[in-house]
């Protein structure tokens, strides 16, 4: 489970498209360490797992995280 609440990754212009890439972990805390749900760009995932091509594109990632694990995620 993440370590942070939030966190911000610049990305350099003279390579990639996206200014920010942003991770947030939404009800994070040490006794929620799964995944519930994901979201990029306020669109919902049913994958556990990002492409490059997501992140360096910039936008924001979401993680609701559970005390439950979510097993209907593809890994």
């Amino acid at each position: 489970s993440p370590l942070f609440d939030e966190i911000s990754i610049t990305l350099d212009p003279n390579y990639y498209q996206g200014q920010q890439f942003i991770i947030k972990a939404l009800q994070n805390s040490a006794d929620r360490p799964y995944i519930q749900s994901i979201k990029l760009n306020g669109k919902l995932l049913a994958r556990s797992f990002l492409h490059h091509s997501e992140i360096v594109a910039g936008g924001e990632l979401e993680l609701t995280m559970s005390d439950k694990p979510n097993k209907n995620l593809k890994h």
